[in-house]
């Protein structure tokens, strides 16, 4: 499979446009906390996960961050950046493979 320069352009493009969006969303969903690199979101979008998908895990890692919230285990074990990026990864396996299984 060959592509063009012009593709390639296209499809960077188009990512960076979903980076950004996601950076927004992740804004959004956990102020408290800095968005990932860039680098982050180009490795979901990579894997490939689709941008639903990573949209999918984003919003899981939002409603597990409520829910500690709402049960105050955030006070005796507070959540981190980095355990927001590995639930939302988890979510968008499991939704990736879920997503397979019904096409099969």
């Amino acid at each position: 499979m060959s592509i063009t320069p012009q593709q390639l352009i296209a499809r960077l493009e188009e990512q960076s446009q979903q980076i950004d969006a996601l950076q927004k969303l992740w804004k959004q969903l956990f102020p408290e906390f800095a968005p990932p690199a860039s680098r982050q979101f180009r490795t979901w979008l990579n894997i490939p996960y689709d941008f639903d998908t990573v949209v999918h895990g984003l919003e899981k890692a939002m409603q597990f961050l409520n829910k500690r919230i709402l049960e105050k285990q955030e006070a005796t074990m507070p959540v981190t950046q980095d355990d927001i990026v590995r639930y939302a990864s988890g979510c968008m396996k499991k939704h990736k493979a879920d997503q397979s299984c019904e096409s099969a």
